[in-house]
């Protein structure tokens, strides 16, 4: 599920269009096998079949040159930079700033924004936050910043897996630390700003199959959120 959403929302090279429809069949479809396991689902399927169908249309009216040249003006570039930055930081604010920079010495006091040095400090807070989660796991997003939606969602991807081999292996304990592990982060971390990314396209993007996507992805967050808190609520209970 977070491996399909990744791909998805990542910027869409030429291979990438060519199999956009495909891809997006295969999303519905695997949603659609998941409401056997909870009707959460069942809302999700049909949300996700309606975003496949307006981002298709899009795509063929734009032709895949200009579809992909509004992705980079939404989410990558501009004269002000992006109109939606895909990134956590850009949305969140820690809820304990530390204190990466100090006052400025006094021959710099002045000439220094102080807004934007907190800015950047709020930025590095919630990016070194994500980073030290990651590694507590062993992995490092690569050639991405690390609050990007694709990496995060990627290391949702990463962590369910890792619980799959656990549970191959008969290992409970350890798949039960990597369940808490998606419940943590998506708790603080995704499922606190993909709803204001979203909002963001809705209001800004010219590409609403993006913002379409972008709202299944938060339901799907959410309700994943919901099955795993209940998950180890009763494994706590018993």
């Amino acid at each position: 599920m977070y491996k399909y959403a990744s791909e998805l929302i990542d910027y869409p090279y030429d291979e990438d269009v060519e199999k956009l429809p495909s891809r997006l069949r295969e999303f519905v479809e695997l949603l659609k096998q998941l409401e056997r396991y909870s009707e959460v689902f069942a809302e999700l399927a049909e949300r996700t079949e309606k975003a496949a169908n307006t981002l298709l249309r899009e795509l063929e009216k734009l032709g895949r040159d200009m579809f992909q040249a509004e992705y980079v003006a939404t989410f990558e570039l501009g004269m002000k930079g992006p109109k939606c930055p895909p990134y956590e930081s850009e949305y969140v604010k820690p809820e304990k700033p530390s204190k990466v920079f100090i006052e400025p010495p006094a021959t710099l006091r002045g000439n220094v924004d102080q807004m934007m040095l907190k800015n950047l400090e709020s930025k590095m807070d919630i990016i070194s936050s994500v980073s030290l989660f990651y590694e507590k796991y062993g992995v490092k997003a690569k050639d991405m910043i690390p609050d990007h939606i694709v990496a995060e969602l990627e290391f949702m991807h990463y962590l369910a897996t890792k619980e799959c081999e656990a549970l191959s292996r008969s290992n409970v304990e350890e798949a039960m630390k990597l369940r808490e592990a998606q419940r943590e982060f998506l708790e603080n971390h995704l499922a606190r700003w993909v709803g204001s990314l979203a909002k963001c396209v809705e209001d800004k993007g010219s590409l609403k199959g993006y913002a379409e996507l972008l709202r299944v992805i938060e339901q799907m967050i959410q309700k994943d959120l919901k099955l795993l808190k209940e998950n180890v609520r009763r494994t706590k209970l018993s």
